[in-house]
């Protein structure tokens, strides 16, 4: 038998969906700068950085003849590596500066220097009648020089790379 036909208009046929394409991935966002700090800023950073060295110097200087019982404890040793690293790594942070952070390690020598010398009255902090004195001037001069390096290296680049016409990552 035959199927009655229906009065209902017929479906138009309907075109087949395309997926449509994946938007774009969005742009990498550019390193965010840091902000500049003002000159004014800068000049007190380094201020307080050479009077950190100036105390750092008078106190690990009378910290040098320490002794707990008869035993010389080098405190000063430990004081000064741990102070100057910080202080002249503050001093290039807040200076952005390779040179001006080596001040506070200069203020640091000048101060330990006179306080090794004897005045009129015969009067010494730094003597040398035990080892730490000595040692102690050696280790600050070496910490001075290795944070110096290292700080004077830091802004080092490499050349541009040719091909990709960009700057390479710093290590």
């Amino acid at each position: 038998m035959s199927r009655p036909k229906s009065k209902a208009k017929p479906r138009p046929v309907q075109p087949a969906r395309v997926a449509a394409p994946p938007p774009p991935a969005p742009a990498p966002a550019p390193e965010p700068e840091e902000p500049q700090v003002p000159l004014w800023l800068r000049l007190c950073g380094l201020g307080v950085a050479s009077v950190a060295a100036f105390v750092l110097a008078i106190v690990c200087a009378f910290y040098t003849p320490l002794r707990i019982g008869s035993v010389l404890v080098p405190v000063s040793l430990v004081l000064v590596v741990a102070g100057l690293a910080g202080i002249l790594r503050f001093a290039h942070r807040i200076t952005a500066n390779a040179w001006l952070s080596l001040v506070p390690g200069g203020v640091w020598l000048v101060i330990s220097l006179i306080l090794s010398s004897p005045t009129h009255e015969g009067d010494l902090v730094l003597g040398s009648s035990d080892w730490v004195a000595p040692v102690y001037l050696i280790v600050g001069c070496v910490t001075i020089g290795v944070t110096g390096y290292r700080v004077l290296l830091s802004g080092f680049r490499p050349p541009l790379d040719v091909h990709s016409r960009r700057e390479p990552p710093l290590r």
